[in-house]
Order: structure tokens, then sequence, then C-alpha cells
């Protein structure tokens, strides 16, 4: 009887010795020293839809030492006239604001009818709120399928491309 009675506490204990990998749900999370400044650069061996993203933050563009995530977003809403050209990309903490130009660089992929030319960055708030970032105010790099342009501050961002019949405004 002793052993029987043991037995429940050992398989409690066992129970509370085991160790669990929990996973992140970011797919970078860095220590940004707002001083330095830094370049987070997401390789294929951390995301296969995120890979090439950038984000250049210079020296001083942070009022205070921050630690900077990002993380796979889910697709925003489909809109009937224009076409996900891209990952959404949600970067963190939330409400982050630069003191100085930053610039994010996305990959992205055109299909179909989808034109460089009519490529725009869809900015969504944590609120729902939406607007866009005009493809004048974006630098493409065709050959290496990404796009760049300058942020203030940290909603989620996804390229977008107008059709053919469409404009991004």
């Amino acid at each position: 009887w002793g052993l029987l009675l043991c037995l429940p506490a050992l398989l409690i204990q066992a129970a509370c010795d085991t160790q669990q990998n929990v996973g992140s749900k970011f797919v970078k999370s860095e220590r940004v020293v707002a001083s330095q400044g830094a370049l987070i650069t997401i390789g294929a061996h951390e995301s296969h839809d995120l890979a090439g993203t950038t984000l250049n933050i210079p020296p001083n563009a942070l009022a205070a030492d921050t630690t900077i995530t990002l993380e796979l977003g889910t697709q925003f809403i489909v809109d009937a006239e224009n076409q996900i050209a891209g990952p959404v990309a949600i970067w963190g903490p939330a409400g982050t604001r630069f003191l100085k130009p930053t610039i994010m660089t996305l990959p992205f992929s055109l299909r179909g009818d989808q034109l460089p030319s009519r490529l725009y960055i869809q900015v969504q708030e944590a609120t729902g709120d939406r607007s866009v970032i005009d493809h004048s105010q974006v630098t493409l790099n065709e050959s290496g399928r990404q796009v760049s342009f300058q942020v203030a501050c940290f909603p989620g961002f996804q390229p977008w491309s107008a059709t053919q019949c469409a404009s991004a405004s």
C-alpha cells in the first residue's frame, strides 16, 4: 500500500519536472538601444513569408531603448478592386513613434495582371482604421521583389496592387 500511496505523488512530481518549449508569436524580437539605432533584418530561416523584411532605425529615432517585435499578421480585409501583393507585417510595440525617418522594407509578389507601377502599401491601425502609402511614396527593388517606404509609427503593413482598372488612393 505504501508504494500505491506514493505513486500519485511521484506522477505529479514527474509531470511538474518536465520541460516544455513554448513558442512565441513573434518572428523576431530585438532590443534596440535608442542612441545606436538598428537594422533589423528577417531571414528565410526566421520566416518564409517575411524573408527580406527590414526595418532601418537610425540613431536617436526612438525616444528610449525599446524591444522591437515583428509578427506575421493575417490578411487584411479583401478589396474587390485591388489584390494582395505580400504578407502582413505587424511591428510592435503598437503605438511606437519614431523621431526621425525610419525605413521599412517588405517583400512583394505580383501575380496575374498586377503591375509594379500600381504597387502600394495598405496600412491598418489596431482600431481597424485603414490608410494607404501611395505608390509615389514607395521605392521598388523589382529584381529583389522588395518595396521600401518611410514609417513614423507602428500599425500593420501589407503590400497591395491596384488592378488595371483601379487606382490606389
